[in-house]
């Protein structure tokens, strides 16, 4: 008997993959984005995504795998063709088990080369959330003929691969997820452990999965990897404790952190465990299985490696700019109107702040950054606190030793938690919308990684930002201040460009340059007039508010702070900016803090003596001899002491008083080093540091003579009671 394998082939796609999303007269489509079809006049099918095809032989060994012999065989057994006996219609072969945990050694996916086949090693299940099977996903190892593996030079680990496959409902399998989609392993086991609290590892695969399994830790994966995983899968982790491992290498950290990424407003909690980051000489492309199994790596230690994980934050940005993290440098539009300064500059428009060369209008700049990145008061006018921008067009070394001399000045240690993000490439405003267009993109991009709104960008200088405009043309300055304002409400964000005066006391240039900007402020020296300290008054001048408001005019001047000494011995200086008369200067000498400060110093400190303990074991930054006390026994000490200007009736507002005052001061005083805290333990302590100056011991005064005898009896008799 003839066998007619052209009507079995359009019988087994029918039977192996269902019926078609897509039909036309002469082609079938199978997918969503039709990855396998069918030949009706030609009876082949096609593959797209493997690149393969065939007809009836080829299509029962991608299905059911093996060679040609056990494809025939296989149809042998379903009765679809006469075996060597010249019977048909035979006794099918036994039925496989729904799910094997283990695949036969024999079952191998239907792909092979010459040198080396795939050779099915291990299978892992993947259930609903019921438990019920959905289906396996089944682990390749390459094989030579010899029967060793071949070996991945990069890891030192066989080559692998790996294929899904799901039940046919008929004892067989059928080789994609078409219809189901990818999930998570162990669903069921992972929904308990959120459920009770635990924290959940998701990892890059099954195998690690079982690492972990093996430490007593509940683990996961998504079958495919990061390019399948997805917001459903996110969705399950709500609530959760979640701990993103990732393997040594870029594919690896892309997609932890694409998962982390996911996770962020849906877990409870995101940490990112980088093993290279904490097992010296990590080799790359490995994981967590090879350093349990070839580097002995312990359940102990990895307790101890995620127990110090700070909570995850995105990468930074590709910068387009040449942005500075501050690690380096070695230390939206809100009501319908806002200010960035009180009364002075207005958030969300554009403004320029103009003055002669030395005039210090840069350091002026630079107190007025740390203010908004600090949330800081300027020159006692409120400030909106968030995210600065500085782009440098005149370059980084002096701004770097500004930076460093106000840290100096203020006793700062490091800066680098605070959201201000430097820029040294140079810009055009003027020749095209590129620049523009990326420092828009880019300012977006910090303000995400930040999670603060960027409340100034500073071009330092605008002659620098608009190289080959012809200053006193008020066409080319038309161009210019359109892109100022439309980075200003793109990012919401006040634009603050730093320009020169002309002779006659105005901004350089075209005169609309005063008419376009929101606000216009100029930077002056007096010198007819110094302060108690002999320094020259400088004056800060709201020449201009768009809306009408008075700015006024703020004195100040430079005082001279020495960052260190160069080789020969001489000072390296820079300046900071005061207030005149030296009251702000005497005020920091001095050592005292401002009132809100001072009142949230006292609640720890007489927190710590009143409920203070010992420091959890582990925890680390807590000086020696020094108590911790929980954020609860402080916040209690604190509500208190503190004087509400919200009256009882309106606890809400009580509320949100006490919460902007610990914000604000108590960054402040961590900053300083006054305080610190372990959010993790929940616990705050003072480190020791004191707000009041160490007195210093008087010169001993010489006694003086002795009374003549005479005068010393008079007194006596005189009973004076001294």
């Amino acid at each position: 008997m003839t066998t007619d394998f052209s009507a079995l082939t359009e019988q087994l796609v029918l039977r192996f993959w269902g019926e078609p999303s897509s039909k036309t007269k002469t082609e079938w489509r199978w997918g969503s984005g039709g990855s396998r079809s069918y030949k009706v006049d030609e009876h082949v099918w096609f593959d797209h995504e493997a690149d393969k095809g065939g007809g009836t032989i080829e299509l029962v060994m991608r299905e059911e795998g093996g060679d040609k012999a056990a494809a025939l065989t296989w149809l042998e057994e379903q009765g679809l063709i006469e075996g060597s006996s010249g019977r048909s219609g035979g006794q099918p072969r036994q039925a496989a088990p729904l799910l094997a945990d283990e695949p036969q050694e024999q079952e191998r996916e239907p792909v092979s080369t010459p040198e080396a086949a795939m050779k099915a090693v291990k299978g892992y299940r993947y259930k609903t959330r019921d438990g019920d099977p959905l289906y396996e996903v089944i682990r390749y190892h390459f094989q030579l003929p010899g029967g060793s593996w071949v070996i991945d030079p990069k890891t030192g680990n066989p080559k692998k691969t790996f294929r899904q496959r799901r039940p046919d409902g008929r004892g067989g399998h059928i080789w994609n997820l078409d219809g189901i989609g990818h999930t998570i392993y162990r669903h069921r086991e992972v929904e308990m452990a959120i459920e009770a609290g635990w924290t959940v590892a998701l990892m890059e695969g099954e195998k690690d999965v079982e690492t972990l399994e093996g430490f007593g830790a509940v683990a996961t994966t998504n079958s495919g990897g990061a390019k399948h995983w997805t917001p459903e899968m996110a969705a399950i982790f709500r609530g959760a404790d979640v701990v993103v491992f990732t393997d040594n290498d870029d594919a690896g950290r892309e997609g932890a952190e694409i998962k982390a990424r996911s996770l962020r407003g849906i877990a409870r909690r995101v940490r990112v465990l980088d093993l290279a980051q904490h097992v010296p000489d990590f080799p790359a492309k490995w994981d967590v299985t090879d350093w349990v199994e070839r580097l002995g790596g312990t359940h102990e230690r990895l307790v101890e490696i995620m127990n110090a994980l700070p909570d995850w934050r995105p990468s930074p940005p590709k910068s387009k700019f040449n942005a500075i993290s501050l690690r380096a440098i070695g230390t939206g539009i809100g009501a319908k109107h806002s200010w960035l300064v009180q009364d002075m500059i207005e958030l969300g428009g554009s403004c320029a702040l103009a003055g002669y060369s030395q005039s210090g209008k840069s350091f002026l700049v630079l107190k007025l950054t740390f203010a908004i990145v600090m949330g800081e008061q300027f020159f006692g006018r409120d400030v909106e606190p968030g995210m600065v921008v500085y782009q440098l067009g005149e370059g980084d070394s002096g701004f770097e030793k500004r930076i460093e001399g106000f840290m100096k000045d203020r006793g700062l240690e490091s800066i680098e938690d605070l959201p201000l993000v430097i820029m040294p490439k140079k810009i055009n405003l003027f020749s095209s919308d590129d620049d523009a267009n990326n420092l828009i993109e880019e300012i977006k991009a910090w303000s995400d990684y930040h999670q603060q709104p960027c409340r100034m960008v500073v071009i330092d200088t605008f002659n620098k930002a608009t190289r080959g405009m012809n200053e006193i043309s008020g066409q080319d300055l038309g161009k210019v201040i359109d892109r100022v304002e439309r980075i200003a409400a793109e990012t919401g964000a006040t634009v603050m460009v730093i320009d020169h005066l002309a002779k006659n006391g105005g901004i350089r240039g075209h005169g609309s340059k005063t008419d376009d900007f929101t606000n216009t402020i100029r930077v002056e020296e007096d010198p007819k007039k110094v302060d108690n300290n002999g320094r020259t008054v400088r004056y800060m001048i709201t020449s201009k508010n768009k809306d009408g408001e008075k700015g006024g005019k703020i004195p100040f001047v430079l005082r001279q702070v020495v960052n260190g000494f160069d080789a020969k011995g001489r000072p390296i200086t820079t300046c900071v900016v005061d207030p005149p008369d030296g009251s702000q200067e005497e005020l920091e000498k001095s050592g005292r803090l401002p009132l809100n400060q001072a009142i949230v110093l006292r609640a720890v400190r007489d927190a710590v003596d009143r409920e203070g303990t010992e420091p959890p074991q582990g925890l680390a930054g807590v000086p020696n001899g020094r108590h911790v006390v929980t954020w609860k026994a402080f916040m209690n000490e604190l509500k208190r002491k503190w004087q509400y200007a919200a009256p009882e009736s309106e606890p809400e507002q009580r509320a949100k008083e006490i919460h902007r005052i610990v914000t604000d001061a108590g960054r402040k005083l961590q900053l300083a080093g006054y305080i610190d805290r372990d959010n993790t333990a929940g616990v705050i302590w003072w480190t020791g540091k004191t707000d009041r100056p160490i007195p210093k011991p008087r010169a001993t005064e010489p006694a003086p003579p002795p009374l003549p005898a005479d005068v010393a009896q008079e007194i006596k008799d005189m009973e004076v009671p001294f």
